[in-house]
């Protein structure tokens, strides 16, 4: 379980661009952002305007977030899971 919350944290972090790009594009859609953030063509862009703008280092804002919340959220479910697991193969060997 330690090494699935672990996996988990470092997808966060490798893919946190992205997901900042992809809130970033959310936000200028709902008209909240008016940076004139509203033009981004795709989600590539938008971490390309980012990372020119604004430096790489905020490409990871929120990062560490991200990594605790993806920990708790795979350490419960790997528990559900393992918890589970033995009541429903009892329940289906029947």
């Amino acid at each position: 379980m330690v090494c699935s919350m672990i996996a988990g944290a470092f997808a966060a972090i490798i893919t946190n661009p992205l997901d900042l790009a992809k809130l970033r594009m959310q936000i200028s859609r709902a008209g909240v952002w008016e940076e004139g953030f509203s033009d981004y063509k795709h989600m590539f862009d938008a971490v390309g305007r980012i990372f020119r703008k604004e430096g790489i280092l905020s490409l990871w804002k929120g990062a560490g977030t991200r990594a605790i919340t993806q920990m708790c959220t795979v350490g419960i479910a790997m528990s559900v899971v393992e918890g589970v697991k033995p009541k429903v193969t009892k329940l289906l060997d029947n």
